[in-house]
């Protein structure tokens, strides 16, 4: 069951639960009406299970902001990481007289990578750059 399915049955019980709590204990405060100290603990104790009811109902959904938070911050890890590969070894490349074959390769892996993260438009002139690439390497070396 997924946490958006489980949280949506919670909620539901939850309401469920409040309403029809709110009727037992609206029963039990107007049989009260000739003991009002009976009343007062009964109101107090209807607080604080209204008080528990919205406090759950934060702490869930911080909850939940804080995992979004998390796995929004690995994502952005990955694709620093990634880049900085990515980076790295361009300057390799650049620095370079001459592309090989093995530069093609690790290029072309790199891509692979890239393709968890990045989108369509950046692949393409990814890829386009590696074909330039490929093709001004020595012609005994250009397997492609």
């Amino acid at each position: 069951m997924s946490l958006k399915n489980k949280n949506l049955l919670m909620m539901i019980l939850a309401i469920a639960l409040s309403i029809i709590t709110y009727f037992l204990f609206r029963e039990m405060y107007y049989s009260n009406s000739d003991f009002p100290y009976s009343q007062e603990i009964l109101a107090a104790f209807i607080g604080t299970v209204i008080t528990i009811l919205i406090t759950s109902l934060l702490l869930n959904k911080q909850t939940e902001v804080e995992m979004l938070k998390e796995e929004n911050l690995k994502i952005l890890e990955l694709k620093a990481s990634i880049y900085n590969e990515l980076f790295s070894y361009l300057e390799e490349v650049f620095l370079k007289q001459e592309v090989t074959k093995s530069d093609i390769i690790k290029l072309k892996l790199i891509n692979q990578k890239l393709s968890t993260i990045a989108s369509i438009d950046v692949l393409k002139i990814f890829e386009k750059f590696i074909e330039i690439k490929a093709k001004k390497t020595p012609s005994s070396i250009r397997w492609i």
